[in-house]
């Protein structure tokens, strides 16, 4: 009995428990299964594979990419990169520049030219020009001839001038002399006139000869400068010839490289008018700053000379000069200096060609000349300066009138001092406009004014294109009322000079031109008897070749 309950409990019990047991596995084997097709695969993570044995000899190809990891995706670039946030990573993008204004102006340039004009009082001009470079040398050569019938009587000329310069830069691979500037100047001018405002009209031949050889250039840390050349004069009426000789050397070495630079000067002059010399001589010492946008320069240096009368003229030069760029619309520029002046006959002719042969050349001296200017130029366009010039002199040259229609230099002590401004206003391509004003007072020891000064000096000009082809100017200049003495009991009256001109471009190579000046006939002296053409108009052609 026990035995069948116990076979019969166990039969009871086994069947259901196999039953619970094949579930079991069949849940297992399912989750199992689930878990392996949800659970996401890592992108590097090798493919697992079920392990399986292969026998025999049959060969297998199992695909290489099933047992591969997959490739990381490319690298992106930089740029690409920077693409996906252009606000962040990216520059913002500039703003179109501002054009800067330009002329519509034709520059066109050409070797030679000649230009040939005829105005009235039968008054023909002829000048030319060529340049070229030959062998590293660049030439120049111009020339000119003048000549008229005169306004009034005795008033006829004839002035010609011929000028030949040859320029040379060394090659850079010179040892000392590499990038400098050579350069030979040969010129020669002559002019026969009459001194019509003497009765007896002497009529008075002068050339000048002037060969001068310079040169320049730096060298490491030394800049340099030299020159020497011979100048001749000669000046001759119908009973009288009088010459002039000049012989110069002028050298300088500056130290650069360096904020500081130092260097050394010296000027020999032999020099010599009708028979009696009148030599001069520089030494010193120089030395300039470079500080920012300020630069600043001076000198120091012994003078000797002597005048044609034998007198011992002894000096101590100084001079300084600073400039400075306050912002980007002002700047300012002041010098000052003192000792003697160089001088020549040539200097005292080109002053007055009515200049009297029998003269007494001496060297005037600056106790000082101080001179500040202030310049404001707040766009391209515009540009503006003012300034003051103080300046006291002792053997000032004066010059007087010592015969009918002659001139001597008179050495007194004058004290002079000016203001001045002007304005260079670009109103636009094609207009231009220029200005300038200068007030003097210059008073001489004796407490007189200085002859031939005017109190009151200016011009204005204007300049127009009216097309590419066809432009104009159209000038004003006013001087003031002049003492021709010093005593001050002559004066001449002061004047307006207008002036107009017209030009017309045929072709690129050449133009028409009409001049006029003293549009107005105004009644010109510039010297004491001496009274300056009416209103003259010339007309002619200019050719570039």
């Amino acid at each position: 009995m026990k035995n069948t309950t116990a076979a019969t409990y166990v039969s009871h019990f086994t069947f259901p428990l196999m039953l619970a047991l094949v579930f079991a596995l069949m849940f297992a084997f399912c989750t199992e299964a689930f878990a392996q097709q949800t659970q996401p695969q890592q992108p590097n993570r090798p493919i697992e594979l079920p392990e399986f044995i292969v026998t025999g000899k049959q060969r297998v190809d199992i695909p290489g990419g099933a047992k591969q990891p997959p490739s990381k995706p490319a690298s992106l670039r930089s740029g690409q990169i920077d693409s996906l946030n252009p606000t962040e990573k990216q520059p913002i993008p500039s703003l179109p520049a501002h054009k800067l204004p330009s002329l519509s102006r034709p520059l066109l340039v050409f070797p030679g030219y000649v230009e040939a004009q005829f105005g009235n009082y039968l008054t023909p001009t002829i000048q030319a020009g060529y340049s070229t470079q030959t062998a590293g040398y660049l030439l120049d050569f111009s020339g000119n001839v003048e000549a008229s019938n005169g306004w009034v009587d005795n008033s006829d000329y004839v002035k010609s001038d011929v000028k030949a310069r040859s320029t040379y830069i060394a090659p850079s691979e010179f040892i000392f002399f590499g990038g400098s500037s050579t350069s030979i100047l040969a010129e020669y001018n002559s002019t026969n006139f009459a001194l019509f405002a003497n009765p007896s009209a002497d009529r008075r031949n002068y050339s000048a000869l002037k060969i001068d050889l310079d040169i320049s250039g730096k060298s490491n840390l030394l800049k340099y400068f030299a020159a020497v050349g011979y100048n001749a004069q000669s000046l001759s009426t119908a009973n009288r010839s009088s010459s002039g000789n000049n012989i110069f050397g002028r050298a300088s070495v500056l130290q650069t490289g360096a904020a500081f630079q130092y260097g050394v000067e010296a000027d020999a002059r032999i020099q010599s008018y009708a028979g009696n010399s009148y030599p001069y001589s520089l030494v010193g010492g120089l030395a300039r700053l470079e500080q920012g946008d300020v630069i600043a320069s001076a000198g120091v240096g012994f003078q000797w000379a002597s005048s044609t009368g034998g007198q011992s003229r002894p000096g101590v030069s100084i001079k300084a000069e600073m400039q400075a760029t306050l912002d980007k619309n002002f700047s300012v520029i002041g010098n000052f200096s003192s000792g003697l002046r160089p001088v020549s006959f040539a200097d005292m002719y080109s002053n007055s060609p009515w200049v009297d042969d029998s003269l007494l050349i001496d060297f005037s001296y600056d106790v000082f000349a101080i001179k500040a200017a202030l310049n404001y130029h707040p766009t391209v366009r515009l540009f503006t300066s003012a300034g003051v010039k103080l300046l006291q002199t002792e053997r000032d040259v004066i010059f007087v009138s010592t015969k009918p229609g002659l001139f001597a230099p008179s050495y007194l002590t004058s004290t002079t001092m000016v203001l001045f401004g002007d304005v260079t206003w670009m109103v636009d391509e094609s207009n231009t406009v220029f200005a300038d004003v200068t007030f003097t007072n210059a008073a001489l020891d004796s407490g007189h004014t200085k002859p031939y000064v005017a109190m009151v000096t200016g011009s204005a000009t204007y300049q127009r294109y009216w097309m590419p082809k066809l432009r104009s100017t159209v000038s004003v200049i006013y001087v003031g009322d002049r003492w021709s003495d010093v005593q001050n009991t002559n004066q001449l009256s002061g004047y307006i000079d207008v002036r107009f001109g017209i030009v017309y471009d045929i072709n690129k190579n050449a133009n028409l031109f009409l001049r006029a000046q003293n549009l107005v006939g105004s009644s010109i002296v510039l010297w004491n008897g001496y009274q300056e053409r009416s209103t003259f108009i010339s007309g002619g052609i200019n050719w570039r070749f």
